[in-house]
Formats: structure tokens, C-alpha cells, sequence
């Protein structure tokens, strides 16, 4: 349930669970945006981050 796809081309996350519009906190470790990601922390500052996350590659 905590996984999120890319929307659009800003860079922003849709969670699957909630339709939540999210971003990649900067201390996530990933270099690119993957298309799709799994999650393990929402968290919620200034901005709805998602944190701990691991890239899904559809071929899997």
C-alpha cells in the first residue's frame, strides 16, 4: 500500500493508497526519479515528503 508513481515531469509522487500528491524528501539516496517507487515514511513539513525509499523497476 505505500507505493507511489511519478506524475508528470515536475517531479512529484501520486501515493496509491490515498492520491496523495508527494515529493522525494532530499535525504532519500536516489539519484533519478523512478517511475515508480515503494515508500516506508510519510512525512509531513512544510511540504508532503515521501522518505525510505526503494526504486521498482516494472520488469520485475
Amino acid at each position: 500500500m505505500q507505493a507511489a508513481h511519478k506524475e508528470g515531469e515536475k517531479g512529484s509522487y501520486l501515493t496509491v493508497k490515498d492520491n496523495q500528491v508527494v515529493n522525494l524528501h532530499p535525504s532519500c539516496g536516489l539519484d533519478t526519479q523512478p517511475e515508480w517507487v515503494l515508500f516506508n515514511e510519510f512525512v509531513l513539513t512544510t511540504r508532503p515528503y515521501i522518505r525510505t525509499v526503494t526504486d521498482v523497476r516494472p520488469e520485475w
